[in-house]
């Protein structure tokens, strides 16, 4: 790995300048998918056309951990032609946990662009009702909430049962993102009760966290 990237991986994350993105663009094929992965995640602090160009290619990589950091750095970019891309991902995407991020990203770009809400919302409903994998119907139903439909929120706490713990540590985390004056009672309520239930560690120390962290600058 250059010295050049160590460079602009370790320094503090911000802007980065048009040399820095020169260093990341040419080494965005390099033979290392952890390098492109670093990549991927530190351009999202650079919202410019080459840093979106670069980000289009990586999200077409070969490696899903590369992809699915593409499409969450994507987030960040108000552009209609990053919409449609997101939007397409959110089709073709084979890998879900990929796909999950790609959805949520489309959620925020569509927000940032203001993009018809009507019609967003009701093609996130579609494909929600179409989706065959639990981690992806999640992320529609975020992204709905987010989009201002609050009535999926009580389709979210179902998941906090799901059968995959890595999906009810996925919920918690979402949940955390989502958390207000408005739902604290319903979201309180709802991850106390399943700590009674719950027996893996890593759920449980989420669940905890969420109870102590979520609502404390409220």
């Amino acid at each position: 790995m250059e010295e050049n990237l160590l460079q602009i991986l370790e320094s503090e994350n911000g802007p980065l300048s048009d040399e820095q993105i020169r260093v990341l663009e040419s080494l965005s094929s390099d033979a290392d998918p952890f390098v492109r992965d670093m990549i991927a995640t530190r351009l999202v602090y650079s919202v410019n056309e080459t840093s979106k160009r670069v980000l289009f290619q990586l999200a077409r990589d070969t490696n899903e951990l590369v992809r699915t950091d593409a499409y969450d750095s994507l987030a960040v970019f108000p552009d209609a032609d990053v919409l449609c891309f997101l939007d397409e991902a959110t089709c073709i995407e084979q890998e879900e946990v990929a796909r999950s991020y790609a959805i949520l990203s489309w959620a925020d770009v569509s927000i940032l662009v203001s993009a018809d809400s009507a019609s967003q919302i009701q093609k996130a409903y579609f494909r929600k009702a179409n989706e065959e994998s639990a981690r992806c119907a999640l992320s529609w139903c975020y992204a709905l909430y987010k989009m201002g439909e609050e009535k999926t929120l009580d389709e979210m706490l179902l998941f906090l049962n799901h059968e995959d713990y890595r999906i009810r540590c996925t919920t918690l985390s979402l949940l955390s993102e989502m958390a207000n004056a408005k739902n604290e009672t319903k979201l309180k309520g709802a991850v106390e009760g399943m700590l009674s239930k719950e027996s893996v560690l890593a759920v449980l120390n989420s669940a905890k966290r969420f109870l102590s962290n979520s609502f404390s600058d409220l």
